[in-house]
């Protein structure tokens, strides 16, 4: 979510250094009755115990400070594209959906790579600021677009690990330029998001199949009449597609994988009809209730993350800490902690318990099991949140440490529950993933952008520690929904299915 080509570089010396810390805030047949559907329910183990496969496999640098911007002008650097992430979303996944991923995917590549030269080189605060919304806009797509792209490219018992990678991956790299951002000249990110639209074009493929619905349900396609009732999905559990049994690859009749085919820009048909379904399906589903409890504890978490990132730098300058400012940066590396140990336990653990609950379940794999992980991460940032707001409103009564672990614990908080809550609704609607992705991150850009902008005028009106108490108070509370939500998940993904139908063409699913 770094929407900064030289994140910090910009905001660099003493007098603006209290900026340095800033974080990388950035498919069931035709003739299913889907009134009958048990969406999410979904046969995971066959005979043995073996993993059914699903989806069914087939064969300036300028001085802002001198420029008269004040506190709330920096924070707007952050805030702003954050939005614009949000924003670039219900732009560019109808389009993903309509063309295909891959050209979508290398666009935002490139916009990323010209905007990272333009920024680098304006020295006007208001000229910067249009071309981090816009970068912002390229940057959203890893928020949402690459999510999908990577459900579609492994399997459901994979997703929660592979997301978790992602995320992990995307920490690393962020905390590592923020760190150094200080000492790295600006045109360095230009060069790497150079290196990335290159290397995307050769090495990213086109993720889009058209699949049958019944792929998504644990039950072989052949299955006449196949619906995905509990009793119905228990008795055919058998009959799922396995590592052991699934089809061999088919090269006389789809020909050899190679890279001239991975390389096309133009892949599936253009169908603008599934734009049109993305964004009719995600102003249906953000009224049901477990979306709307997942996307507002996504966006509350966030919003309290950002809100932390463009403050606490401001605490370890100044005394009793008196930090220097070059290295306020260094304190990104708690959050490489977090994801070398935390985010890979969080996607391995959530995999492996799924895969055991289901064999506990005669195969059968609940959503609401994702929920499970949340439990500690939860619990750890509404602690870090109190700990922050107390830190920050009595800083002479704790070490730094207690600053730098409160931040990097709130970001484990919100990692874990994008995660979670995104492979739980992926879990839940799979033939909807393009507008579950694209509803959570359009409104988590949204709602946490309106809640860091209100953050100056709400700690100045409350103080850090009736402020963060309250945003402790509101994260507690989404975790109490989310506990609900455990235990009636299934009833409220039944009820749901009667505002799920299949639009458009009834013979295939429509990812949006």
């Amino acid at each position: 979510m770094n929407t900064s080509p030289h994140f910090e570089d910009d905001l660099k010396g003493d007098e603006k250094g209290n900026l340095e810390h800033v974080e990388d805030v950035s498919t069931l047949d035709a003739n299913l009755d889907t009134k009958d559907t048990i969406k999410g329910t979904v046969g995971l183990t066959g005979e043995g115990g073996a993993i059914v496969l699903i989806p069914t496999p087939s064969a300036d640098p300028s001085d802002y400070i001198k420029a008269n911007k004040g506190y709330q002008d920096i924070t707007n650097l952050i805030t702003v594209p954050t939005l614009s992430m949000g924003i670039g979303n219900l732009v560019f996944m109808p389009i993903a959906l309509a063309v295909g991923r891959r050209p979508v995917f290398l666009f935002s590549c490139a916009l990323l790579f010209v905007g990272c030269i333009v920024a680098s080189q304006v020295t006007n605060y208001e000229y910067h600021l249009g071309i981090r919304i816009v970068i912002g806009f390229a940057a959203g797509q890893s928020e949402a677009l690459v999510p999908l792209m990577l459900k579609e490219a492994f399997f459901l018992h994979e997703r929660a690990n592979v997301l978790a990678f992602q995320a992990a991956f995307q920490t690393i790299v962020g905390c590592i330029l923020t760190i150094f951002a200080s000492n790295i000249a600006a045109a360095v990110y230009a060069g790497l998001a150079g290196f990335l639209l290159v290397t995307a074009y050769f090495f990213v493929p086109e993720t889009a199949y058209d699949r049958p619905l019944s792929a998504y349900t644990g039950a072989t396609e052949a299955m006449p009449g196949i619906t995905t009732t509990l009793a119905t999905l228990e008795s055919q559990m058998p009959s799922g597609t396995t590592q052991s049994n699934r089809p061999a690859l088919d090269e006389a009749k789809y020909g050899p994988r190679t890279l001239r085919k991975d390389v096309r820009m133009f892949v599936k048909k253009m169908d603008w009809m599934e734009a049109y379904l993305l964004l009719k399906h995600c102003l249906e589903m953000c009224f049901f209730p477990n979306m709307l409890i997942i996307i507002l504890m996504n966006s509350w978490y966030l919003g309290v993350n950002i809100g932390m990132g463009t403050t606490y730098a401001t605490l370890l300058e100044a005394p009793p800490y008196n930090w220097a400012p070059k290295w306020v940066g260094v304190a990104q590396a708690g959050q490489i902690v977090v994801a070398f140990v935390a985010l890979p336990m969080l996607g391995i653990f959530s995999d492996k318990l799924i895969t055991y609950m289901a064999k506990r379940n005669n195969g059968v794999h609940e959503p609401e099991t994702r929920l499970i992980p949340l439990a500690f991460p939860v619990a750890l940032g509404v602690l870090s949140t109190v700990l922050f707001g107390a830190g920050y409103a009595h800083p002479e009564k704790f070490h730094w440490f207690v600053i730098i672990f409160s931040y990097c614990g709130s970001y484990f908080a919100f990692i874990a529950a994008s995660v979670a809550g995104q492979t739980y609704l992926l879990d839940c609607y799979p033939t909807r993933s393009g507008a579950v992705l694209t509803l959570i991150c359009a409104a988590r850009g949204i709602i946490s952008f309106g809640l860091t902008y209100s953050l100056v005028p709400t700690t100045t009106k409350l103080g850090y520690m009736k402020a963060y108490g309250m945003y402790a108070g509101v994260m507690a509370l989404f975790a109490l929904f989310a506990v609900g939500l455990y235990f009636r998940g299934k009833a409220i993904r039944n009820w749901s299915m009667r505002w799920i139908k299949e639009d458009g063409d009834k013979t295939k699913p429509h990812y949006g």
